[in-house]
């Protein structure tokens, strides 16, 4: 029976090595689909700016006889960014940030682009990208397809929206009372404490309060709305999920015997737990092993009984202790050695 459990530990280790190794296997080559993503809508971006730089110039220097770009079927929506230029590229799930201080509602100041130094509020995040939009910042104009037009009810074939911007590229504004003036004003906090975090045990929801490092100084989430449920006609009334259906007892098992087997695996290498005859007989195989051991160890040979004697003959004798003759002897062998060394070397 110790062979079946270790062979199904074995087996649960094997396992867990093949799927760290193809989880690693998946992660290098998810991260190398990211890296090749991002280059490309670099690239794609690098190509716009270059072009438009070079429309600049030409509008600069051949003045009235610069090309009429207001004309052909992008005339409506020449200078329009297209949505491969802004949308965002999912990062693989290993190389995701694990906890988001900024959310949506806060208000956050820009550190790069345009509207450097302007603060916004937190419009949408994108936690697979790793990106936040601020509203009324980082805006650009961006070509609109039909179907956007027929949603959005705006005939234009541009429309304005935000840019996302990377998590790293805002921080948070807190409103905070100074100690000196005591008056409100906004301070931009670098860096963010993370203290009391707490798990529901039922949901696995993560919650944690935010703080201003090295003060007493929370700062607050935005506050959310609840949630509007709207009832319809096939929604199954609370009262009838609540009723018990199914009252089991001693004598009823919850489900029949046979569907375990369907469930674990009868004969999966896996399986931890087997039907009592399979026990009972492997038992009994056990036992008859150990009976034959104890039998072969009855039965031996002359030569086996000698090594045996020997052995124990060592064991009364115990370790084998230094006399004063043996010590002398030690120490004259140790002159002469060294008496000899010194000669060599004269």
């Amino acid at each position: 029976m110790q062979k079946i459990i270790q062979r199904a530990k074995a087996a649960d280790h094997q396992a867990l090595r093949r799927q760290a190794a193809k989880a690693a296997q998946e992660f290098k080559a998810d991260r190398k689909v990211f890296r090749q993503q991002l280059a490309q809508q670099n690239r794609s971006k690098a190509a716009v700016l270059k072009e438009a730089r070079l429309a600049r110039h030409q509008d600069w220097d051949m003045g009235p006889l610069a090309p009429n770009r207001a004309f052909g079927k992008d005339k409506d929506t020449f200078g329009a960014l297209e949505q491969i230029h802004i949308a965002p590229i999912e990062i693989p799930e290993k190389m995701r940030r694990k906890q988001w201080n900024i959310v949506e509602g806060d208000r956050v100041v820009l550190l790069s682009g345009r509207d450097k130094g302007k603060i916004g509020m937190i419009k949408t995040t994108w936690k697979e990208s790793d990106r936040v939009s601020v509203e009324g910042l980082n805006q650009a104009y961006m070509k609109s397809e039909e179907w956007q037009r027929q949603l959005d009810g705006n005939p234009s074939p541009i429309s304005t929206t935000e840019i996302p911007v990377y998590y790293d590229e805002v921080r948070l504004v807190q409103t905070i009372r100074d100690p000196r003036t005591h008056q409100l004003r906004d301070v931009v906090v670098d860096e963010i404490e993370v203290r009391n975090f707490r798990r529901n045990k039922h949901t696995r929801e993560e919650t944690w309060d935010r703080f201003i490092p090295s003060t007493d100084i929370e700062i607050p989430w935005p506050a959310k709305g609840e949630p509007e449920h709207t009832d319809h006609e096939d929604d199954t009334l609370r009262i009838t999920t609540e009723e018990r259906s199914f009252v089991p007892t001693l004598l009823i098992p919850p489900f029949p015997e046979t569907v375990i087997d369907e469930l674990r695996g009868k004969y999966s290498k896996f399986r931890t737990r087997h039907d009592e005859d399979y026990v009972e007989r492997k038992m009994k195989e056990d036992e008859e092993a150990e009976a034959r051991k104890k039998l072969a160890i009855r039965m031996r040979t002359p030569l086996q009984e000698f090594h045996i004697g020997q052995n124990e003959e060592k064991a009364r004798k115990g370790e084998p202790q230094l006399t004063e003759d043996m010590l002398a002897r030690i120490g004259e062998v140790i002159a002469a050695n060294k008496a000899g060394q010194q000669n060599a070397t004269a």
